[in-house]
């Protein structure tokens, strides 16, 4: 098994645990060693947890092709604090790991392309972001509410699922607007659960064109570019099969 780490989360989880430790401490930061020897810890601890072999780190570039479609896209982050040791952590995994850095889409992208190229179940997407359950295959979410649970499968058909009912819901962590911000409409249980009972992805891109978007393609498809996860495809080349 290959561990395919999101390095982003990897990152600020690792660079804000030191930040918490020195605060703690009374001091404006711990020793740059004491936290790259907690990544390297992280990531040993990860593997073992899904019993992978070898691992990659993905992290995102400077580059989105995101950024194009919307410019609104994340800029609820622009002001957002960064680790103390943010940049040493990224140098460390680029210079010391196996590591890749997306050019023109983000490391999730990366990450999908990774598991859908891949021998069937040989890779374990690993994160905290419950996005990239929209690519098929193994996962393993690290988060403390989640970790327990160990590694879980996602079908294809139920990763598509979770695609379709991001587009009503939006994603307000990327500044991704839903049905809400949109149309001013409730994205409830009653809106979402009918995807649940659907085994076929033209029924639910039906749904939610004529159900959620009143029948505005254009504006789904805006909304489909920001976040559909890029696999072994693009959102305009999966389109263009339905």
């Amino acid at each position: 098994m290959k561990a395919l780490i999101d390095g982003d989360i990897l990152v600020y989880s690792c660079g804000f645990a030191s930040d918490a430790a020195a605060k703690e401490q009374g001091i404006e930061a711990e020793p740059v060693e004491f936290c790259l020897n907690g990544v390297k810890e992280t990531i040993r601890s990860l593997c073992e947890a899904t019993e992978a072999t070898e691992y990659i780190v993905f992290l995102t570039g400077k580059d989105n092709f995101r950024y194009k479609v919307s410019p609104d896209y994340k800029a609820n982050r622009k002001d957002a604090a960064k680790p103390y040791h943010y940049d040493s952590v990224r140098k460390y995994l680029e210079q010391h790991h196996p590591c890749s850095v997306s050019k023109g889409e983000e490391a999730d992208d990366e990450l999908g392309r990774h598991q859908a190229k891949a021998e069937p179940a040989s890779t374990v997407i690993i994160s905290k972001d419950k996005d990239l359950d929209m690519i098929a295959g193994w996962h393993y979410n690290w988060s403390p509410k989640n970790k327990e649970k160990g590694m879980y499968f996602t079908t294809e058909i139920d990763g598509l699922r979770i695609f379709y009912k991001q587009l009503i819901t939006g994603d307000a962590t990327d500044n991704i607007s839903g049905v809400y911000r949109l149309f001013g409409r409730k994205a409830t249980k009653g809106l979402l659960e009918p995807l649940d009972e659907m085994r076929n992805e033209r029924d639910m891109f039906q749904y939610v064109l004529d159900e959620a978007y009143k029948g505005d393609i254009d504006l789904m498809d805006k909304q489909a570019k920001l976040v559909w996860i890029r696999t072994d495809e693009t959102w305009e080349e999966h389109f263009s099969r339905l």
